[in-house]
Protein backbone atom coordinates (compact mmCIF):
# COMPACT_ATOMS: atom_id res chain seq x y z
CA UNK A 1 0.00 0.00 0.00
CA UNK A 2 1.35 3.50 -1.13
CA UNK A 3 2.10 6.00 1.49
CA UNK A 4 -0.64 7.84 0.81
CA UNK A 5 -3.59 5.32 0.92
CA UNK A 6 -1.96 4.22 3.97
CA UNK A 7 -2.14 7.43 5.73
CA UNK A 8 -5.79 7.82 4.55
CA UNK A 9 -7.13 4.38 5.90
CA UNK A 10 -5.03 5.02 9.30
CA UNK A 11 -7.49 8.52 9.45
CA UNK A 12 -10.39 6.25 8.77
CA UNK A 13 -9.10 4.06 11.61
CA UNK A 14 -8.50 6.82 14.12
CA UNK A 15 -11.57 9.16 14.01
CA UNK A 16 -15.29 8.60 13.43
CA UNK A 17 -15.99 11.18 10.14
CA UNK A 18 -18.70 13.96 10.92
CA UNK A 19 -18.50 13.30 15.07
CA UNK A 20 -15.07 13.55 15.98
CA UNK A 21 -13.90 16.36 17.02
CA UNK A 22 -10.08 15.54 16.27
CA UNK A 23 -11.49 15.24 12.28
CA UNK A 24 -13.24 18.20 12.36
CA UNK A 25 -10.53 20.18 13.84
CA UNK A 26 -7.89 19.52 11.39
CA UNK A 27 -10.21 19.52 8.69
CA UNK A 28 -11.24 23.26 9.59
CA UNK A 29 -7.61 24.06 10.02
CA UNK A 30 -6.08 22.99 6.94
CA UNK A 31 -9.18 24.98 4.80
CA UNK A 32 -8.18 27.69 6.63
CA UNK A 33 -4.57 27.17 5.90
CA UNK A 34 -5.19 26.23 2.55
CA UNK A 35 -7.06 30.05 1.78
CA UNK A 36 -4.57 31.81 3.96
CA UNK A 37 -6.54 32.65 6.61
CA UNK A 38 -3.74 33.80 9.34
CA UNK A 39 -4.79 37.28 9.83
CA UNK A 40 -7.97 39.60 10.76
CA UNK A 41 -7.10 41.24 7.64
CA UNK A 42 -7.98 38.03 5.54
CA UNK A 43 -10.89 35.80 7.59
CA UNK A 44 -12.65 33.16 6.41
CA UNK A 45 -15.96 35.00 6.50
CA UNK A 46 -19.37 33.44 8.44
CA UNK A 47 -17.82 30.33 9.95
CA UNK A 48 -21.19 28.39 9.42
CA UNK A 49 -19.95 27.95 5.73
CA UNK A 50 -16.84 25.40 7.24
CA UNK A 51 -19.65 22.97 8.71
CA UNK A 52 -20.70 21.98 4.67
CA UNK A 53 -16.96 22.13 3.76
CA UNK A 54 -15.72 19.98 6.23
CA UNK A 55 -16.52 16.93 3.80
CA UNK A 56 -14.98 18.23 0.49
CA UNK A 57 -11.53 18.87 2.48
CA UNK A 58 -11.73 14.99 3.53
CA UNK A 59 -13.01 13.68 0.61
CA UNK A 60 -11.59 13.43 -2.79
CA UNK A 61 -14.73 12.38 -4.40
CA UNK A 62 -16.49 15.46 -3.95
CA UNK A 63 -13.26 17.64 -4.95
CA UNK A 64 -13.52 15.79 -7.63
CA UNK A 65 -17.18 15.89 -8.69
CA UNK A 66 -16.76 19.89 -7.60
CA UNK A 67 -14.13 20.10 -9.71
CA UNK A 68 -15.71 18.72 -13.09
CA UNK A 69 -18.92 20.30 -12.34
CA UNK A 70 -17.18 23.84 -12.52
CA UNK A 71 -15.63 22.60 -16.17
CA UNK A 72 -18.88 21.90 -17.74
CA UNK A 73 -23.02 21.19 -16.64
CA UNK A 74 -22.61 18.50 -14.25
CA UNK A 75 -23.91 15.45 -15.12
CA UNK A 76 -24.40 13.59 -12.03
CA UNK A 77 -26.13 9.62 -11.95
CA UNK A 78 -28.14 9.23 -9.07
CA UNK A 79 -25.60 7.90 -6.98
CA UNK A 80 -23.26 11.13 -7.52
CA UNK A 81 -26.74 12.92 -6.26
CA UNK A 82 -26.91 10.77 -3.54
CA UNK A 83 -23.13 11.27 -2.43
CA UNK A 84 -23.59 15.26 -2.54
CA UNK A 85 -26.96 15.24 -0.82
CA UNK A 86 -25.27 13.31 1.92
CA UNK A 87 -22.57 15.83 2.47
CA UNK A 88 -25.17 18.44 2.43
CA UNK A 89 -27.07 16.85 5.18
CA UNK A 90 -24.11 16.06 6.87
CA UNK A 91 -23.39 20.22 6.61
CA UNK A 92 -26.16 20.58 8.59
CA UNK A 93 -26.22 18.26 10.86
CA UNK A 94 -22.78 19.27 12.21
CA UNK A 95 -23.29 23.44 12.02
CA UNK A 96 -23.83 23.79 15.62
CA UNK A 97 -20.81 21.29 17.05
CA UNK A 98 -18.65 22.92 14.57
CA UNK A 99 -19.57 26.62 15.97
CA UNK A 100 -19.29 25.13 19.52
CA UNK A 101 -15.75 24.02 18.30
CA UNK A 102 -14.66 27.43 16.78
CA UNK A 103 -15.36 29.10 20.55
CA UNK A 104 -13.49 26.40 22.14
CA UNK A 105 -10.37 26.59 19.36
CA UNK A 106 -10.69 30.56 20.33
CA UNK A 107 -10.48 29.85 23.98
CA UNK A 108 -7.36 28.02 23.32
CA UNK A 109 -5.92 30.28 21.00
CA UNK A 110 -5.85 28.56 17.71
CA UNK A 111 -8.54 30.59 16.14
CA UNK A 112 -9.50 33.93 16.08
CA UNK A 113 -12.98 34.83 15.80
CA UNK A 114 -14.62 38.42 15.30
CA UNK A 115 -18.39 40.07 15.07
CA UNK A 116 -18.81 41.41 11.70
CA UNK A 117 -21.82 43.46 12.55
CA UNK A 118 -22.03 44.99 9.11
CA UNK A 119 -22.71 41.63 7.51
CA UNK A 120 -24.00 39.72 10.46
CA UNK A 121 -21.80 37.21 10.32
CA UNK A 122 -18.80 35.82 12.69
CA UNK A 123 -15.18 35.46 10.58
CA UNK A 124 -12.98 33.36 11.57
CA UNK A 125 -8.98 33.10 10.92
CA UNK A 126 -5.99 30.64 12.28
CA UNK A 127 -3.71 32.35 14.82
CA UNK A 128 -0.36 31.25 13.13
CA UNK A 129 1.31 32.13 16.68
CA UNK A 130 -1.17 29.07 18.36
CA UNK A 131 -0.10 26.48 15.75
CA UNK A 132 3.31 25.02 15.77
CA UNK A 133 5.14 26.19 12.59
CA UNK A 134 5.44 22.76 10.97
CA UNK A 135 1.90 21.43 12.06
CA UNK A 136 0.85 21.43 8.12
CA UNK A 137 4.33 20.36 6.49
CA UNK A 138 3.89 16.88 7.83
CA UNK A 139 2.01 13.98 5.21
CA UNK A 140 -0.32 13.61 7.23
CA UNK A 141 -2.42 16.18 5.94
CA UNK A 142 -0.98 15.92 1.99
CA UNK A 143 -4.54 14.83 0.76
CA UNK A 144 -6.13 17.41 2.73
CA UNK A 145 -4.17 20.05 1.56
CA UNK A 146 -4.49 18.60 -1.50
CA UNK A 147 -8.08 18.96 -1.69
CA UNK A 148 -8.53 22.63 -0.29
CA UNK A 149 -5.92 23.42 -3.19
CA UNK A 150 -8.75 21.73 -5.67
CA UNK A 151 -11.67 23.39 -3.79
CA UNK A 152 -10.09 26.82 -3.70
CA UNK A 153 -9.19 26.29 -7.94
CA UNK A 154 -12.80 25.58 -8.17
CA UNK A 155 -14.11 27.90 -6.20
CA UNK A 156 -11.52 30.83 -5.54
CA UNK A 157 -13.71 33.41 -3.77
CA UNK A 158 -15.25 30.72 -1.08
CA UNK A 159 -13.19 32.51 1.35
CA UNK A 160 -15.63 36.01 0.89
CA UNK A 161 -18.72 34.41 -0.73
CA UNK A 162 -22.11 34.43 1.09
CA UNK A 163 -23.31 31.47 2.91
CA UNK A 164 -26.26 31.17 0.09
CA UNK A 165 -24.08 31.53 -2.42
CA UNK A 166 -21.61 29.28 -1.85
CA UNK A 167 -24.88 26.52 -0.83
CA UNK A 168 -25.93 27.10 -4.57
CA UNK A 169 -22.50 26.77 -6.60
CA UNK A 170 -21.68 23.37 -4.27
CA UNK A 171 -25.46 22.24 -4.10
CA UNK A 172 -28.12 23.57 -5.63
CA UNK A 173 -26.65 23.69 -9.12
CA UNK A 174 -25.49 20.59 -8.96
CA UNK A 175 -28.90 18.90 -8.54
CA UNK A 176 -29.35 18.86 -4.98
CA UNK A 177 -32.20 20.37 -2.92
CA UNK A 178 -31.34 22.76 -0.77
CA UNK A 179 -32.58 25.19 2.21
CA UNK A 180 -31.31 28.15 4.34
CA UNK A 181 -32.36 30.13 7.59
Amino acid sequence: MNSKKAIEFKKRLMFLKGEDLYFLTYNILVLLHGYSCESSQKPFLDHTKLAYLIDFVADNKLVSMLNSSALKSPQYDSVDKAYLQSAYTEGLIRRHIVSRLFYALERKGIVSLEMKNDKKIVAIWLKTDGIPTDFFKTELYDVELENVSRLREALPQLRTMTISTMLKRLYSDNGVATWHE
